[in-house]
């Protein structure tokens, strides 16, 4: 049997080996015996832990210089003393940190503070009432399901769907929305100004010389002023009316020939109140036209004249010579003049019997200044009474 060495030679060999060696050296490693740890698993607690210092050592002296890869300081990582104890003992052991072997090893993670750590146990958070806890589990009891509790419906049009339904985004969606309308706040002071300050520093555009709204004012302003000047100088045509009409040549008329003809003197009003100015006329066309057929029986013209302007009721006169003649006994317009006319040279015909003149006057105004020109047409709905003295 193998006897153990002295004390006082250990002592010494391992002051030796800690001057030698440091305790931070990464390749210093400690032999253990496995069958050390077989042999003492069935003794009890306090023989195994001196049996453990003992052989730890030892293992120090034997094996400092060992480098084989049992030796290493990663086969140390497993717990020892482990078979034939119970799986609820093994469960609550302390952490890996709480071996002093540990101490030496440059690659394990030191423990916090051994007198501060408690055992593990099931009893710290038991009886939580949140889902989670912090307590160890039991790996060999079954994970309790978790429920999820829908509430009842409401008797209200705007209740929310089910979490547990498909359609929760449907319902969402149909649930009118309970938030606060948007409120118009309005920008502070400051940002208006930077607004405004860089809007003044934009290039303007400019066509002749003016800025856009110099332009425009400028335009709105020459059409006022045109559109005054206008309204005052532009000329309007006046209103005319037939005043008399006397026969200043006597009467030619034959119901042989069928022809007819004399001169008469027309006597005109004219109306030039709606003229600011001066109205030139350059010429008056007087036509007179029978107002059944539409046929002319006479033209005369009037000449250049001046109208006042605002003046009423201008009077003014023409000659007009009357000529007529066809090849038709039943000519509807030779007819019509013979009969208010002609008639009157054999027979003397009372006034109350005799026929009334069916005409119409056609005038065509030609105003100075003016390219074209304007027609009116002055009816006798009641026709005129042919004139019958002869009027020097």
């Amino acid at each position: 049997m193998k006897e153990l060495p002295n004390i006082h030679d250990y002592r010494q060999n391992k002051l030796l080996a800690s001057s030698i060696y440091h305790n931070n050296d990464p390749y210093r490693a400690a032999r253990k015996s496995q069958r050390t740890e077989v042999k003492d698993a069935n003794q009890p607690l306090e023989s195994r832990i001196d049996s453990t210092d003992s052989n730890r050592e030892m293992a120090e002296v034997e094996g400092v210089h060992s480098r084989t890869a049992s030796d290493s300081s990663t086969s140390r990582l497993a717990t020892n003393a482990i078979i034939g104890q119970p799986m609820q003992q093994i469960l609550q052991q302390e952490s890996y940190t709480n071996y002093d072997y540990y101490d030496d090893d440059p690659y394990a993670t030191p423990g916090i503070d051994k007198k501060k750590n408690k055992s593990r146990t099931d009893t710290g958070r038991a009886n939580s009432y949140l889902p989670y806890s912090h307590h160890q589990r039991d790996p060999f009891k079954p994970a309790t399901p978790i429920y999820i509790e829908e509430q009842p419906s409401t008797p209200f049009k705007e209740r929310g769907g089910s979490m547990l339904q498909d359609d929760l985004i449907m319902d969402m969606d149909q649930t009118p929305s309970r938030l606060p309308a948007r409120t118009f706040t309005p920008r502070p002071t400051a940002d208006l100004e930077i607004l405004s300050e860089i809007k003044k520093k934009k290039p303007k555009k400019r066509y002749c010389g003016l800025r856009l709204r110099t332009l425009i004012v400028i335009a709105v302003f020459f059409a006022a002023v045109t559109g005054t000047i206008w309204y005052f100088v532009w000329p309007r045509v006046p209103r005319t009316v037939v005043d008399n009409i006397d026969m200043i040549r006597a009467l030619d008329a034959s119901n042989k020939s069928l022809s007819i003809s004399t001169t008469w003197r027309v006597s005109m009003k004219i109306d030039n109140e709606m003229n600011w100015i001066p109205t030139p006329i350059s010429n008056i066309a007087i036509a007179v036209l029978n107002s059944e057929t539409l046929v002319a029986l006479g033209v005369a013209n009037s000449g250049p004249m001046e109208l006042a302007p605002r003046y009423k009721w201008q009077e003014f006169s023409v000659p007009m010579n009357i000529s007529y003649s066809t090849n038709d006994p039943n000519d509807p317009t030779f007819r019509n003049l013979y009969d208010a006319c002609g008639i009157q040279i054999r027979n003397v015909v009372p006034v109350a019997k005799q026929q009334l003149l069916q005409i119409m006057f056609q005038l065509t105004y030609k105003i100075a200044g003016i390219a074209w020109t304007t027609t009116k047409a002055i009816p006798i709905p009641d026709g005129v009474k042919c004139p019958m003295d002869l009027v020097q």
